[in-house]
C-alpha cells in the first residue's frame, strides 16, 4: 500500500495545505495515520475520496472496506460546500 505526503494531497486535489488541513479539522478529510509530522494518507483512501469528492464516473480503488468507502462518502459530500465556496469563480 503506497502512502502519500502532504505535498503529494497538495499536488493531486490542488488544494494548499490550510486548505487540507482545515478540511480535516471539520472532519470532511481522512485524518491519515500518524503524528503530525509524519502523517500519511493512503493512496487508495485519497484516490476513492477524489473520486467521491468530484463526482468522477469511476470505479474506486479495490481494497478498501464498505465501511470506509461510506465514511469517505459522508466526508466528501460535506465537504464539497466547504471546497466550492474557497475555489475562485471560473466563469
Amino acid at each position: 500500500m503506497k502512502m502519500l505526503k502532504i505535498e503529494d494531497l497538495m499536488d493531486r486535489l490542488h488544494f494548499g495545505r490550510t486548505t487540507i488541513y482545515r478540511l480535516i479539522s471539520n472532519g470532511f478529510f481522512p485524518r491519515g495515520h500518524g503524528d503530525g509530522r509524519y502523517r500519511r494518507w493512503s493512496e487508495a483512501e485519497i484516490d476513492a475520496y477524489t473520486i467521491l469528492l468530484w463526482d468522477v464516473p469511476h470505479e474506486l480503488p479495490n481494497g478498501i472496506h464498505a465501511e470506509t468507502v461510506e465514511r469517505l462518502r459522508e466526508m466528501a459530500t460535506a465537504a464539497k460546500t466547504v471546497v466550492n465556496s474557497t475555489q475562485p469563480n471560473m466563469e
